[in-house]
């Protein structure tokens, strides 16, 4: 009687410390995640490592300490500098990787992140952002027929199944370009309290794509731009971000440098306003993405692009 009560209390002491450690892994994950700017989580069918990796060039070349990590079978974390480190795995990719990654990377001066979703099957999509990333923006780039057995037959239900990887009062973007799914994604969006842009690739003009040393979609560019509208990057910054990308060029700006590119702020009153370049933020009542609360506007109302 006595070993088994003993064996019993060392299975309690076992796991109240595994529950400790859990608890505070969670803590600092999520206060590492606080501390950045901009939260970027790339989803979608095709495109998603190359969006992830011109992402992160346009952040770093408009000044942001910026950390990307793509997923797949080469998988990459991309440092401030533009450096590469390969993610070795042992066994099958795992999403909880993404935990690592960010205990990993995210140093202090880190602003931003961005994250190709792991994440195939819409319950773990939906953990994946709500817990893992928590994104301010979300980019779906594209919705096509894959992975059906996880996330449906129809394109319709696949939209659903990646629109659970949308912020709750924040940015999704996507270049799809079927107007009924692009819909369909805006409605998934206002019911999470976000805003849904289209990043349309007719808005890309042949002179953005001049330079490019291999062959670059337009979806993929201008989904590029509307990130880069929305943090506060020149569209001149944006484009040599994506040659540095391309050309896997050492890009990023040297440690105190003068960020080019970036917020123009005017504050009046009860009635905060931002001007980030095309893109204006107004605020009167609800919370807006973390990256507008750093730049010193703690409440957005809407996104108007012009």
């Amino acid at each position: 009687m006595t070993r088994a009560v003993l064996g019993l209390l060392v299975l309690v002491v076992i796991g109240a410390a595994l529950l400790f450690y859990w608890r505070l892994s969670i803590r600092g994950h999520q206060q590492r995640l606080r501390q950045l700017d901009v939260r970027v989580h790339v989803n979608g069918i095709r495109g998603k490592s190359t969006v992830t990796r011109l992402v992160g060039g346009v952040l770093r070349e408009g000044g942001y300490v910026t950390v990307a990590k793509t997923t797949g079978s080469a998988a990459r974390v991309i440092g401030p500098h533009g450096e590469e480190t390969p993610i070795f795995r042992r066994g099958a990719a795992n999403i909880n990787e993404q935990i690592d990654i960010v205990a990993e990377h995210i140093q202090p001066d880190v602003e931003a992140l961005v994250i190709e979703c792991m994440a195939v099957r819409p319950l773990y999509q939906q953990y994946s952002q709500d817990y893992m990333v928590r994104s301010d923006i979300t980019v779906i780039t594209n919705v096509r027929e894959d992975h059906q057995e996880e996330m449906g037959e129809t394109l319709e239900e696949i939209a659903d199944s990646m629109a659970v990887t949308i912020p709750r009062g924040g940015v999704v973007i996507t270049a799809e370009d079927r107007p009924h799914l692009r819909e369909r994604l805006r409605m998934r969006a206002h019911e999470r309290g976000s805003t849904l842009i289209y990043a349309d690739p007719e808005s890309v003009d042949d002179e953005d794509m001049r330079g490019f040393d291999y062959l670059q979609f337009k979806e993929n560019v201008a989904i590029g731009l509307a990130i880069a509208r929305i943090c506060g990057v020149s569209h001149r910054a944006a484009l040599e971000g994506f040659l540095c990308v391309c050309q896997s060029q050492n890009c990023s700006n040297t440690p105190g440098e003068v960020l080019r590119g970036r917020r123009e702020l005017a504050c009046s009153g009860a009635l905060r306003w931002a001007r980030l370049f095309d893109a204006v933020w107004a605020g009167e009542g609800s919370t807006g993405p973390h990256f507008l609360k750093r730049a010193g506007i703690g409440e957005v109302r809407a996104l108007t692009l012009c």
